[in-house]
């Protein structure tokens, strides 16, 4: 009996693991060089652009050029969630750069990686952290908590003051054809009210 409920935890414990997006090692973002850093704040405020930077493979091919401004740049994390095989698609990536001046401002880029090779982009989230308690906008794929079969859900989840989920509520679903994505009309928006 209890080799048995050893099992089932491993098992409840690895479900739970392969639902999480994951830091990895199979694609890093480029650095801003300090020769670069010291042009940009030599010519502050008049002249600044945004400045690139890529995500790349490990072997070192560029997968995505982001633009960055420097003047509230953070940094930018990259995780990926494996999909089991969904409408072949293997793996997904998200990038996130957070940028900090009044607020606190996290853009988020989702790579759909196929079982050939290539990439569909979905639309990219932005979310916004001011005062208190504020919505938060992600995916949510279908091996995830939540997730639908064949869909990809944007969600839109509020907190309450101790930060734990309230309601989460359904913005719009995609589905995934022939490489490319398409928008699936929610007619009745799936509330979900946690307690």
């Amino acid at each position: 009996m209890k080799n048995l409920v050893i099992v089932f935890a491993l098992f409840l414990g690895l479900n739970t693991f392969s639902q999480q997006f994951e830091k990895t090692d199979d694609f890093y973002i480029t650095e801003i060089d300090s020769t670069t850093r010291r042009e940009y704040w030599d010519k502050f405020p008049h002249e600044n652009q945004n400045l690139p930077i890529f995500l790349k493979d490990k072997d070192n091919n560029t997968i995505l050029e982001l633009s960055v401004n420097l003047m509230s740049y953070d940094e930018t994390s990259v995780h990926v969630l494996n999909t089991n095989n969904f409408n072949n698609i293997k793996q997904v990536v998200r990038i996130t750069t957070s940028h900090t001046a009044c607020c606190s401002t996290l853009i988020s880029h989702y790579l759909c990686i196929t079982k050939d090779g290539n990439i569909i982009k979905l639309p990219q989230l932005e979310n916004s952290h001011c005062d208190g308690p504020e919505p938060w906008i992600e995916y949510i794929f279908p091996n995830q908590k939540g997730g639908q079969k064949n869909e990809i859900l944007m969600v839109e989840s509020n907190y309450d003051a101790l930060g734990k989920t309230c309601a989460t509520t359904t913005q719009k679903a995609y589905a995934i054809y022939n490489g490319l994505y398409e928008l699936i009309p929610v007619s009745t928006t799936h509330l979900t009210y946690h307690k």
